[in-house]
């Protein structure tokens, strides 16, 4: 299911766009969910408690906070979903492109505008959900999405694989170590980052680094290593900036 919000102050611009977005998906026969917001502060207060979403619509002039603004913090989450500006004029197209944004759509919307911006959206989208992830499990193999991962415990020789639904996967017991088991893996997905001797996580999922601490969304929490801090911080930024 594709997990979609629109944010804007407007409320009639907002359900204008939200049906045709509806429609878009619908007319297609895809899965989605489309979550409005009136407030900016609301939207990013619910970003930080781990609410996730696939897509941005955000319109830049707003009160209080700014779409740009928003888009900054909203890349400091989340480095990959798309985001796509709502706007009354062309000026802020140069400033779009600071966050990394799509693409923006001028007010008022035109269907034949809307629809290859959406297009573009969902193949953005299915491109970031098409990595998976084979892992060995005692009686056989599963397939896990990159995007469902948050994060690989090592535990008692075995790889614990945390899931976003809550699930964890539990991998057969290694012969190597665990640099040597799992250095294929992170070479394969820069956005796997290993951050101590026993734990690599999805970057993606990190809600917060701070200076010896990595705290992701669901909760968890991990201590990184004072050798291992500067990597780390770097890494990080680097995936921020669209390097990973």
């Amino acid at each position: 299911m594709y997990q979609i919000v629109i944010c804007d102050d407007c409320q009639d611009e907002l359900d204008t766009l939200k049906e045709f977005v509806k429609n878009f998906f619908t007319e297609r026969g895809l899965a989605h969910n489309v979550v409005e917001y009136t407030s900016p502060a609301v939207l990013l207060r619910d970003l930080k408690n781990g609410v996730f979403f696939d897509l941005f619509f955000l319109d830049i002039m707003m009160p209080g906070i700014d779409g740009i603004s928003i888009g900054r913090q909203i890349r400091r989450l989340d480095a990959e979903s798309p985001i796509i500006y709502l706007t009354n004029s062309p000026d802020y197209a140069l400033q779009s492109y600071e966050v990394r944004a799509m693409n923006y759509i001028l007010k008022p919307y035109r269907e034949e505008k809307l629809i290859p911006i959406l297009q573009n959206a969902i193949r953005s989208v299915n491109r970031n959900r098409s990595s998976q992830i084979s892992i060995r499990v005692p009686d056989g193999t599963v397939n896990l999405l990159l995007t469902d991962l948050i994060c690989i415990h090592y535990n008692a020789r075995r790889l614990e694989y945390i899931c976003s639904d809550g699930s964890v996967i539990l991998g057969v017991t290694l012969r190597g170590s665990f640099e040597d088991e799992t250095a294929p893996l992170t070479e394969q997905f820069p956005v796997l980052l290993k951050c101590s001797a026993s734990v690599i996580v999805n970057m993606r999922y990190i809600r917060k680094l701070t200076a010896g601490r990595v705290t992701m969304r669901d909760g968890r929490e991990y201590s990184i290593p004072r050798r291992m801090n500067a990597q780390v911080n770097r890494r990080y930024m680097d995936y921020l900036m669209g390097g990973a």
